[in-house]
């Protein structure tokens, strides 16, 4: 665990150190986005449950002039 734990810390360490910005999404990713998740996000797609929220505004919408 020790060892695990020394490894990660130093690659964080180093995509702070270099700035690289794509790396460290890419490395974010792999450990947040898991297969349930995906899962999920896949049944919600295919029941065209909407994820994110759009506000719609204007007076168009509102039916004003």
């Amino acid at each position: 665990m020790k060892d695990a734990i020394i490894s990660s810390v130093r690659d964080i360490l180093v995509l702070q150190g270099d700035g690289d910005y794509a790396a460290a999404k890419k490395r974010l990713m792999k450990r947040i986005v898991k297969t349930l998740f995906t899962a999920d996000l896949d049944r919600l797609k295919t029941a065209n449950i909407p994820v994110d929220i759009v506000f719609e505004q204007g007076k168009d919408v509102m039916g004003l002039k």
